[in-house]
């Protein structure tokens, strides 16, 4: 597994243990604004260190690339992440003090359920208005498109659920779709680390700014944590601003995500 270059001892020593207050955040877009750190991230970072809070990022990034996130981030002051959550909630990695081990767990649960990127491939690949995304953004149980047409997405579920081929669809951003096996998804990653560490939901915040979001916040929302929708968030998650579970904050980006921190009395 990939390392994390030499920091001070202090970037690592916060790691997932039962009962912790832990953040699960978004990255591209919640946490990172472009290729830079979001407004606030100091701030946010001071909040997370005061609190002794783990930091989880749960994004759709491949391992490598929730790596470069993790040390952009690192660098302008937040905590080193106790985990990542790669491949909108496929990949569950756990930091043990010197580098990422992955949840075989989880991998386990996903291969149970009889997921396959082949059969997901050759029922979506000759479907109007997708293109298949590099080779950097597939995994074992994430088959992922760029979505060029309107009404794309509709056929790819048409022609799923007429090969039979059992999936979750996760479309974001007006551009990106996602085909997971039914049980992924960062919502179900979350419960996952919920199980796993025991985490009172009461010291659980998620945050995140778009669709493939949504289930991480209405999961975190139904089961009482505070559920944080950024102030820039997508326009295909305007719905959840109604939503009496779902905190809307006032400010973007990191600045956001402190004030959803705030609300949980960190």
């Amino acid at each position: 597994m990939p390392e994390p270059p030499e920091r001070s001892a202090a970037a690592y020593r916060v790691g997932m243990s039962r009962g912790r207050r832990t953040l699960v955040s978004d990255v591209d877009g919640t946490l990172l604004d472009g290729r830079l750190p979001g407004e606030g991230a100091a701030e946010l970072g001071a909040r997370l260190v005061a609190a002794d809070a783990a930091l989880v990022l749960c994004s759709g990034r491949s391992l490598e690339l929730a790596l470069a996130a993790a040390e952009t981030l690192s660098a302008a002051g937040l905590p080193w992440p106790s985990a990542l959550v790669c491949g909108v909630g496929t990949e569950v990695h756990l930091w043990d003090g010197s580098r990422y081990q992955p949840d075989e767990g989880w991998r386990r649960r996903l291969a149970a359920s009889g997921f396959s990127a082949a059969d997901v491939r050759a029922a979506l690949d000759a479907v109007p208005g997708l293109e298949p995304q590099p080779g950097s953004a597939q995994g074992e149980h994430k088959v992922s498109y760029l979505v060029a047409e309107p009404g794309a997405v509709e056929r790819a579920e048409a022609s799923l659920a007429s090969r039979g081929v059992a999936a979750r669809l996760v479309y974001s951003a007006g551009r990106y779709l996602d085909v997971l096996p039914r049980p992924a998804s960062k919502g179900g990653a979350l419960l996952r680390l919920v199980e796993r560490f025991g985490l009172a939901p009461a010291g659980v915040v998620a945050a995140g700014d778009s669709g493939n979001d949504r289930e991480l916040l209405l999961t975190a929302a139904e089961a009482g944590m505070v559920a944080v929708l950024v102030a820039n968030h997508e326009p295909e998650l305007a719905d959840l601003r109604a939503h009496p579970r779902v905190f809307t904050a006032s400010r973007p980006f990191c600045a956001g995500v402190a004030e959803g921190l705030a609300l949980a009395g960190w």
